[in-house]
């Protein structure tokens, strides 16, 4: 991964284009996805006006949620990560809410799932679309 010098930092981000438009993300080196957004912004002639990071290793989790707070809370959905409309600092507000919050039991069963689906997938020879880190967090493949 290439990170140009910077320490790599896994989460959820968000990116605030100078027309309003707000991208939610997440990844494993948050600093190379940001990058990729400032430079697509760049050729449309869009400006980032704002970053914040959200440090987490449940990043999927908290991106999900904050995904379905921002299609509840924004004018319209360009599509499933970009929204206009929303109130950036609540919406960073609820990003760590989200960071803090226990996981639920339906998604603690799901974790549960997702690493048994993972070992029938390993020891069967199937193609795996995720991997588990050695804390048996579900991190979906990008």
């Amino acid at each position: 991964m290439k990170n140009h010098g910077k320490k790599i930092i896994s989460g959820v981000y968000l990116c605030m284009y100078d027309q309003g438009t707000l991208k939610i993300g997440k990844g494993i080196d948050v600093h190379s996805r940001l990058q990729a957004h400032k430079s697509a912004g760049n050729v449309f002639g869009a400006q980032v006006l704002r970053i914040d990071i959200v440090e987490c290793q449940n990043y999927d989790l908290v991106e999900k949620k904050l995904i379905a707070w921002c299609k509840k809370n924004s004018e319209s959905t360009k599509s499933k990560e970009w929204f206009k409309g929303v109130d950036y600092e609540k919406c960073l507000e609820q990003a760590k809410i989200f960071m803090d919050a226990a996981p639920t039991e339906k998604e603690k069963k799901r974790s549960v799932d997702d690493i048994f689906d993972y070992m029938q997938a390993h020891f069967s020879g199937r193609p795996i679309p995720f991997t588990l880190d050695c804390n048996k967090k579900i991190h979906g493949g990008m």
